[in-house]
């Protein structure tokens, strides 16, 4: 997300279904940060985050950081209108910093079987789709986003290499 957000021709959201999925998932409250804050300031109707989503104009590229477990129970029928990029981490090196946020995280929470029910949806719906491996971007940064862009469709801006380390605007509550 924050390589996109240097872009001049993109719009960034973070984690637009956050309270769809609070709303839906009222046992996740107790161990979700800021569960309150986010039903209280973000829209909770899943259909409704899904229309502006497909309907905003702000800028050409509209870049949408979602959670799989984000989607659960939404018709997902609109991701054949869109770009799908799963960004997938090692289990190992991503189970210590997630549980600095959540603590005792779930299968749910992670998302790895999520990952691939995503990933069978979109084959069986013949819908394109990438897998995305961070470490990758790690490792080769230039490379990766060159390649990504190219799956989107969209040209390469080097501008996606570097930013200030802070907090986005768009970050979530």
């Amino acid at each position: 997300m924050y390589a996109f957000a240097q872009r001049q021709d993109t719009k960034v959201f973070d984690e637009p279904l956050y309270a769809y999925y609070l709303k839906n998932h009222p046992e996740a409250h107790n161990y979700h940060p800021g569960s309150e804050l986010i039903l209280d300031t973000m829209e909770n109707d899943g259909d409704e985050v899904v229309k502006m989503m497909l309907n905003n104009t702000e800028k050409p590229v509209l870049f949408f950081k979602h959670m799989t477990h984000h989607l659960l129970g939404l018709k997902r029928d609109f991701m054949k209108n869109t770009i799908n990029i799963i960004l997938t981490r090692d289990p190992k090196e991503m189970l210590p910093s997630f549980d600095k946020v959540i603590e005792n995280p779930t299968l749910n929470d992670v998302g790895y079987a999520l990952h691939v029910e995503l990933i069978e949806y979109f084959k069986t719906h013949h819908i394109p789709f990438t897998v995305l491996d961070s470490k990758k971007v790690l490792l080769n940064p230039e490379r990766t986003l060159q390649k990504l862009c190219e799956f989107a469709d969209i040209p390469f801006d080097s501008n996606m290499l570097s930013w200030q380390p802070q907090q986005l605007k768009e970050d979530g509550v």
